[in-house]
């Protein structure tokens, strides 16, 4: 990614991303994520994915399950992103940190499982979203032998990088106990459906999405002032804030 450089990017999605682009002087064009409206699939506005990259984009970053609204993108979307990604010749960086917090009943396709996944393919997955890892910054990148390449001589000039001691993290993380996994995304499901059930005992007019990974929930605040939404916040959710 170079100065001028056009890149795709869904919104919403993790906001760092955004920032990267616009630290590197790229253009962000944006790829709409129409997640509200969307049952079963993640809304994913795929006409202005192949308009980005008709107009030069060579570059699409997008996480699955989408960070912050938790839904998963349908076989349909995953096989359609790679079909378009391979016939423009495009290189996706897919964060799928939240891919192992999946609960009951969701579905979930590897891009690069798919049969068309592009050449230029990046697929990024760590132990800061399921376990709590963040402070350790340790992850693991699957690529082609070229962008690995690429990546281990930017690390080896990079100051800000994780230390080495980080990297025993990682040791547990590849040999975690039996059934450790399925008590963890219990435990996540359990805050998702203990703030599900109270927002919607509120009985406010909002959309609350039901989402199937990650512990975020998206809720439509907009016909809500800001008064009113910092009233709910402390008097019916019990939310404090510390100066």
């Amino acid at each position: 990614m170079s100065a001028g450089d056009k890149v795709a990017i869904v919104q919403p999605d993790y906001f760092a991303n955004r920032k990267l682009v616009q630290f590197f002087g790229a253009e962000i064009a944006p790829v709409k994520l129409d997640y509200l409206a969307a049952t079963g699939h993640a809304g994913i506005d795929l006409g202005q994915l192949e308009a980005a990259f008709k107009a030069g984009a060579r570059v699409f970053v997008f996480s699955n399950p989408n960070n912050p609204a938790g839904v998963i993108y349908a076989d349909s979307e995953i096989n359609a992103i790679a079909r378009l990604a391979q016939a423009y010749g495009a290189t996706v960086i897919v964060d799928q940190r939240y891919s192992r917090l999946l609960y009951p009943g969701s579905h979930y396709t590897h891009l690069r499982a798919n049969p068309y996944a592009p050449d230029n393919l990046i697929t990024i997955i760590g132990p800061s979203k399921m376990e709590s890892l963040s402070g350790y910054r340790v992850g693991v990148a699957f690529g082609s032998a070229a962008l690995i390449d690429r990546m281990e001589k930017l690390q080896a000039i990079v100051s800000l990088r994780a230390g080495g001691y980080s990297h025993s993290v990682l040791r547990t993380w590849f040999a975690e106990p039996a059934g450790w996994l399925q008590e963890r995304v219990a435990l996540h499901q359990a805050i998702r459906d203990a703030l599900l059930a109270r927002l919607r005992d509120m009985l406010l007019t909002l959309r609350v999405i039901n989402v199937w990974s990650s512990d975020l929930l998206c809720a439509n605040w907009s016909n809500l002032t800001g008064l009113r939404f910092w009233r709910i916040c402390v008097f019916r959710l019990a939310i404090t804030w510390k100066h």
